[in-house]
């Protein structure tokens, strides 16, 4: 009877430790970092320019409070995912530029990759831009790759709100970008017939160049990344400066992602607890 009983409690065990361990199988996904803005600051971010308010609940987000703005994160990835939402409201004013891949502290001297929302009193649009230094201008100037008209005045005004963007670049070079999981944009890497206007592969920060009231949340870099969960609330924000702050390179919670169920993990541990229960069955 004891030799039956140590047998239910073995097996039990192996059940309880294999399914657990089962849900907790690392998956492909691989976060280098990641900013929510719940924590209620910027820490870790650094001021170029402008001013941004203090994310405040409901809905907790970087936002420039006043004319133009430009903030950056340390980041180096240049192949991979970045994954933010960006507040649409289609109002003349309130564009914002994304540098996903970016060197450089000023406009003279950046280079790398750019999403660039783009409005205009009878449309707005989706582009993605590359930013070259020239020596021969000694200033830096972007380059339209692609882009993808979001609104024209042929259609009613789409309601504000925020949407997710996907930007995937692999080795080659190649670039996608998806809003709301629909791929908008793809392009090959191809250079001008410029000596200055190159393929760039070097990154060192995540850069927001923002007007007055653009906002982006919940930006996510890494690589094979699931999809952000799109949250519902509305946007609130105060008129608080943030202070510049390089003293941190880890800021925000987790971001909220889609959870990927090991399924695989789960029926291998299925089939081991079932090899044990038989084994102890014939004994």
């Amino acid at each position: 009877m004891k030799v039956k009983n140590l047998n239910i409690i073995t097996i039990t065990a192996l059940v309880f430790l294999l399914v657990i361990g089962a849900f907790s199988t690392p998956v492909s996904a691989a976060v280098a970092w990641s900013d929510d803005f719940s924590d209620g600051n910027y820490d870790g971010w650094t001021i170029l320019e402008g001013a941004f308010d203090t994310p405040v609940s409901p809905k907790y987000s970087l936002t420039c409070s006043a004319g133009l703005g430009m903030i950056y994160y340390p980041s180096t990835q240049f192949n991979g995912n970045w994954l933010f939402e960006l507040y649409e409201d289609g109002n003349v004013g309130s564009d914002i530029e994304v540098f996903f891949m970016a060197t450089g502290t000023t406009l003279e001297d950046f280079e790398g990759y750019t999403i660039y929302l783009k409005y205009n009193p009878s449309e707005y649009y989706v582009a993605l831009m590359r930013w070259n230094y020239s020596s021969i201008f000694e200033v830096s100037a972007k380059w339209t790759l692609a882009h993808d008209e979001i609104w024209n005045d042929a259609d009613p005004l789409p309601d504000p709100g925020w949407h997710t963007y996907n930007v995937t670049r692999i080795a080659s070079g190649n670039m996608t970008i998806s809003r709301n999981d629909e791929i908008i944009i793809e392009t090959n890497p191809v250079q001008h017939e410029w000596d200055f206007d190159a393929i760039n592969n070097n990154c060192d920060k995540f850069v927001v160049k923002a007007e007055e009231y653009a906002s982006i949340d919940t930006i996510v870099v890494g690589t094979d990344l699931p999809p952000i969960t799109t949250e519902t609330t509305s946007t609130t924000s105060t008129t608080t400066s943030t202070t510049n702050s390089t003293t941190s390179t880890t800021n925000g919670t987790q971001p909220y992602l889609t959870s990927l169920l090991p399924i695989i993990g789960i029926a291998s541990a299925a089939v081991i607890v079932v090899v044990v229960v038989l084994f102890l069955k014939n004994r």
